[in-house]
């Protein structure tokens, strides 16, 4: 499911579009507006505020104009904290403003960042990427611009360069021509919004159903493909009058109705506790492997601890720490506390990535040294010397892998776990049972499908995607790759890039998703000499190149009125 906001979600922090429009007319001289649409007013408005101003000015006074009544209570909007509690790979915003950011590192803290998207050629190419790769983060689509702003209570802002914010804020959507102009001439646009809503279950918030803009969008993809295969489902005020019937009928959209907006976020609390318990879920998936080895994949559950005399054991993945010192899952320790008495004074030995102190009980960890975020093969090289360890002793092994903050983030860390476990299985003589207990991450991302078992397992290629950004204008390449696992990055953009010199590759910066935390970096002379698993490419990565440009090193130009309310 793909929440689809609008500015009711901001509601009473920020105006309302109507109260929006009736502020930028306040910037402007009086004019002709009885009886025209808002758009047209916005248009007008937006239209001689820019001409009639220098572009900072006329971006101060846009976030002037989305003061709310509440614009100076502190806090974010009960209603947008309530959507951002439920985890949500994707979600299309016609907002303006970053409080949905905010409320999503607010609860989510502990993991990778939201990624923040616009109307671009290379951000709909990313989106495309985003609905068949598996979810590690968070994006946030802004299909109608971002005013950009840091978050000053995040970690991370939402907008990682000045070029990034001019590309948001160029595509802000104001009035009448703007719509229309967003609507016809973005091709790549259209067909990117037409394949969300055609293969995922848009949930509408805080927006009326009204705009026209939305019906093209909408119609369009309904004329070329038909019906969505997938319900579409709306919360919506009864004082909206909508026709409900006509939405069921025409745009298989499901009304849910409240009276007031006031009862939206207990609507959306509702929710995530039926997103959290559901009412029927897959309980278990098992794969059977050729030589009598086989997976089985269970939600968080009581580990067993092994007795003297048993076939099974046990192993927890750790966060490295200095010195051989690591910390325990909290999901872990919240069901399972005698294991902070099992691991109590441990310390792994320098260079391992495997310690036992019981009988059956191991503690593995992916990196042997903490600062370290490149280190070769880290997750296969732990599921490898982890296997070599169980020796003849175990048929059965639980293996608990961390929900969040770990060493690497979860999704990345099983895809790498499972590859290992097939590559391992396919040479080795005696059968295994492997147990892997994960957390909600994961669940997602086999429930929606997006992470390939079988694939993973018998495959000895690795699949991947690659988007090259060009910075002539060009609409962004993508293509997909079958590769083996120890080849070359080098080898890899020589290809996507053509026969260039080392000279040239370095003047390209890489991304990965799902990513072992590598940032946005340029590439060097040591990324060039290393493997695909070096650089953290597994199954269904999006290998994203753009080329690297220096940024000035001035203060990001700021809507003094939005970022004053965080």
């Amino acid at each position: 499911m793909v929440p689809f906001i609008g500015a009711g979600m901001s509601r009473t922090k920020l105006a309302g579009w109507e109260g929006f429009v009736a502020n930028l007319e306040k910037n402007a001289p009086p004019g002709e507006t009885s009886g025209a649409h808002l758009e047209v007013r916005a248009q007008r408005a937006a239209s001689t505020i820019r001409n009639g101003h220098s572009e900072e000015q006329f971006w101060r006074i846009i976030g002037d104009a989305l003061k709310g009544e509440d614009f100076d209570r502190p806090g974010i909007p009960e209603q947008t904290e309530a959507l951002a509690a439920i985890y949500w790979p994707l979600t299309v915003s016609t907002n303006y403003d970053p409080l949905f950011y905010r409320a999503c590192r607010k609860v989510f803290e502990d993991r990778l960042p939201p990624m923040v998207l616009g109307r671009s050629a290379e951000d709909c190419k990313q989106v495309m990427s985003a609905l068949v790769s598996p979810f590690d983060r968070e994006v946030i689509w802004h299909i109608q611009g971002f005013l950009g702003e840091p978050c000053q209570e995040c970690r991370s802002d939402p907008v990682q360069s000045e070029a990034q914010l001019q590309q948001l804020r160029s595509e802000l959507v104001i009035g009448h021509s703007e719509y229309r102009r967003a609507v016809n001439t973005a091709v790549h646009f259209r067909r990117c919004f037409g394949e969300v809503f055609r293969s995922r279950s848009f949930l509408f918030l805080g927006s009326g159903l009204s705009e026209e803009y939305f019906w093209n969008l909408f119609g369009e993809t309904l004329e070329l493909c038909g019906p969505s295969p997938v319900p579409h489902f709306a919360f919506l005020p009864e004082e909206d009058n909508i026709d409900v019937r006509f939405l069921a009928e025409e745009m298989n959209i499901t009304v849910c109705e409240y009276k007031s907006y006031k009862d939206l976020a207990p609507l959306l609390r509702a929710l995530k506790c039926f997103v959290d318990e559901p009412p029927a879920r897959i309980s278990r998936w098992r794969v059977q492997l050729d030589g009598g080895s086989c997976l089985e994949i269970l939600p968080y559950s009581h580990l067993p601890m092994p007795e003297p005399d048993s076939d099974s054991a046990v192993a927890v993945v750790v966060r490295a720490c200095a010195e051989g010192h690591f910390d325990l899952d909290r999901d872990l320790l919240d069901h399972q506390q005698e294991f902070c008495s099992i691991f109590k004074d441990r310390v792994f030995l320098e260079g391992h990535h495997v310690l036992s102190p019981r009988l059956g009980v191991f503690a593995v960890r992916a990196r042997t040294r903490p600062e370290s975020e490149s280190e070769s093969d880290s997750v296969g090289a732990a599921v490898r010397e982890l296997l070599q360890e169980l020796g003849e002793r175990w048929s059965v092994l639980h293996l608990h892998l961390p929900s969040a903050g770990g060493t690497v983030p979860p999704v990345y860390g099983f895809v790498e776990a499972v590859r290992a476990f097939g590559n391992w299985a396919r040479l080795s003589p005696r059968p295994l049972h492997l147990i892997a207990h994960v957390g909600p991450q994961v669940l997602l991302n086999l429930t929606s499908r997006q992470v390939g078992l079988h694939e993973l397992l018998t495959s000895r290629l690795i699949r991947f995607w690659t988007v090259v950004n060009a910075d002539s204008g060009r609409e962004p390449t993508r293509r997909v790759l079958y590769r083996t696992p120890d080849t070359l990055l080098k080898d890899v953009l020589l290809d996507v890039l053509g026969n260039v010199d080392d000279k040239a590759l370095r003047e390209w910066s890489i991304s990965l998703c799902p990513s072992p935390k590598r940032a946005v970096a340029p590439l060097t002379d040591n990324d060039l000499g290393v493997t695909l698993c070096d650089v953290g490419i597994v199954f269904g990565s999006v290998l994203t190149l753009a080329r690297a440009r220096r940024q000035p090193e001035t203060e990001t130009l700021i809507g003094r009125a939005v970022a004053a309310g965080a």
